[in-house]
């Protein structure tokens, strides 16, 4: 299980070392009317474990943006499915939870719409399976 968060960001501004977002999650943030957006990490491995986080995040992107730390971590897993849950971005803990089936392959994105501003909001892929990159 791996997870990897999106800001909303112009990757124009980024620096060439900056993590990419691959055309899945692209097109998956443009149909949802995201069209500035950047990788903050890489492709993140979870725990596994229900009682065990992950950080994913510290929260910083570059000299101007900084957010809370993110954590992750899969509070349920049963019946072929599986949740995972991310929570950070602001002292307030915003969270976003991620439904989908437990198979390898299986992939998702979801918004973390607590925390929405004029750029937009952070997004938050998720994959079952080994890490594209």
């Amino acid at each position: 299980m791996y997870v990897k968060i999106i800001l909303p960001t112009d990757p124009a501004t980024r620096d060439k070392d900056r993590r990419v977002v691959e055309s899945w999650i692209a097109e998956q943030l443009e149909k949802r009317g995201q069209s500035k957006f950047t990788a903050a990490t890489g492709w993140v491995p979870l725990a596994g474990k229900w009682d065990e986080s992950t950080r994913v995040w510290d929260g910083k992107l570059d000299e101007k943006h900084c957010n809370c730390p993110v954590a992750g971590d899969i509070p349920e897993r049963a019946d072929g499915r599986i949740k995972v849950l991310l929570e950070g971005w602001t002292p307030g803990y915003a969270k976003v939870t991620v439904l989908l089936k437990d198979e390898p392959g299986s992939r998702e994105i979801a918004a973390v719409d607590q925390i929405k501003t004029e750029q937009g909001m952070p997004y938050v892929a998720v994959l079952i399976g080994p890490p594209p990159e």
